[in-house]
């Protein structure tokens, strides 16, 4: 019966899922009734003839019903739905901080049109995925990459690895929007053959270093162009240095010290006398009235030695007076006691000496050396080794017996006897040869010496 006791409200259910028809109302019964399709406990069904359309149904992006019948088609979350991202830029990339709506179409009023959410500014369309960066746009990431002006952005300029900051790099290039001094991509060209120099470089100046400086492939080419021009010489570059190649005539380069040049001169006779016995450098007559000359002189690599000569004269003597002749050749210089002489002694010839020198003879590597007859000495020792030799003027020892050439009783050549206590006083000029010389383990110095010789002093 229908609203009787305890009677259940039934719907009618035409295609039997469930749910009556929402737009008839329900019958109050006892029980449904199949034959008129009074059979639905529950109403709600906006499609009673669509048995997939009803409340209990999902919402599907597939039809275009509304398959639930909450009131409205392809709900949010239906099935098959794509998930759309805000696009604000209408770039077609979705906001990257936003979360997706799934949704059976694109939302246009919503901004709800992209299906990516990639888009690190969707307040520009000029930045997006996908598209290459440009260096147009300093600072920006313009495809959002998370690489602010990538390497090969559009626009970009070639830069190479320059490790010294020459201007010049190695390696292969990059094509970046700017240089990069924090990983050294800051050349604009390549070229450099040593990235650990900055002073070698294509076009630097080849420098005399044993280096190849301008990256050329040749090492110190013309480099004898950069070395410092020095005093009296030409130079060259060799063994990866500036060198002396020759010096100008008459200079040497004695301390091998590259900066002072040929440093020494050789002294007015080089070349010219003094290299022989018989080239001597003539140093006049000395007369035994205390006579002195001086001569000044060096020795140059590949002189051997230098050769005076000089005529000792042994003036008449007065009868009682005493033989003035003494001769001393010695050094008033002679720097770091480096020279040394030989004394020769010939009698009026003045050639005999070169012909027997060991005869003519009087000192070896000697450094003063004297000549005399200015003497007296004791008779008590026999032969003439054994005579004590007292200066000039001392007082005469006991017993008064003398011998020597004081006192004089005539000047003569030869012969005659002396009166006691006196003696017979004869010419001893001769000539003097001198030959100096670098003493044993000295090397050549460009200091001078300077030679003396005296008579009756």
């Amino acid at each position: 019966d229908v609203d009787g006791a305890n009677c259940t409200t039934y719907y009618i259910d035409e295609d039997s899922d469930g749910f009556g028809d929402k737009f008839k109302a329900g019958v109050c019964m006892c029980s449904a009734d199949s034959s008129k399709k009074l059979t639905a406990l529950k109403s709600g069904d906006c499609n009673d003839g669509q048995f997939s359309v009803n409340p209990a149904s999902p919402e599907s992006c597939l039809t275009a019903a509304d398959d639930n019948c909450n009131g409205t088609n392809n709900d949010v979350g239906a099935i098959s739905c794509t998930n759309f991202y805000p696009d604000a830029d209408k770039d077609g990339a979705g906001d990257a901080s936003a979360s997706a709506v799934c949704m059976c179409k694109e939302d246009p009023d919503k901004n709800l049109t992209a299906k990516t959410n990639k888009d690190c500014d969707d307040g520009n369309k000029n930045v997006k995925p996908g598209i290459k960066d440009t260096c147009a746009t300093a600072g920006v990431d313009d495809n959002c990459d998370g690489i602010t002006d990538a390497a090969d952005s559009t626009g970009c300029s070639t830069y190479y690895y320059d490790l010294d900051g020459d201007g010049y790099g190695i390696g292969a290039p990059s094509c970046i929007c700017s240089a990069d001094p924090g990983k050294k991509f800051t050349a604009k060209q390549s070229g450099d053959c040593n990235d650990n120099n900055g002073n070698v470089k294509p076009g630097a100046t080849e420098v005399c270093n044993g280096i190849d400086d301008n990256c050329n492939n040749s090492i110190d080419e013309d480099a004898v162009k950069t070395c410092a021009q020095v005093a009296s010489a030409t130079v060259k570059c060799s063994d990866s240095k500036c060198q002396i190649a020759t010096c100008a005539s008459k200079t040497f380069d004695i301390d091998n010290v590259y900066s002072n040049g040929c440093e020494c001169k050789a002294d007015s006779q080089y070349g010219i006398k003094g290299n022989s016995c018989q080239n001597y450098i003539d140093l006049g007559n000395l007369a035994d009235t205390n006579s002195a000359t001086s001569a000044t002189g060096n020795l140059m690599p590949g002189e051997g030695s230098q050769w005076y000569r000089f005529r000792a004269i042994d003036n008449t003597d007065n009868n009682g007076g005493c033989d003035n002749f003494h001769v001393i050749v010695d050094f008033t210089s002679n720097p770091g006691a480096s020279y040394q002489f030989e004394v020769y002694r010939t009698g009026s010839s003045s050639t005999a000496v070169c012909g027997d020198l060991n005869a003519m003879r009087l000192c070896q590597n000697e450094t003063v050396h004297e000549w005399k007859t200015d003497f007296f000495t004791t008779a008590e020792a026999s032969g003439p080794g054994a005579l004590k030799t007292v200066k000039r003027g001392s007082k005469t020892p006991s017993p008064a017996a003398f011998s020597g050439e004081c006192k004089c009783t005539q000047y003569q050549a030869g012969g005659g006897q002396a009166l006691p206590g006196m003696n017979l006083c004869t010419n001893n000029s001769a000539y003097y040869y001198v030959n100096v010389h670098y003493a044993a383990g000295k090397n050549v110095t460009c200091s001078p010496y300077t030679l003396r010789v005296r008579n009756g002093i």
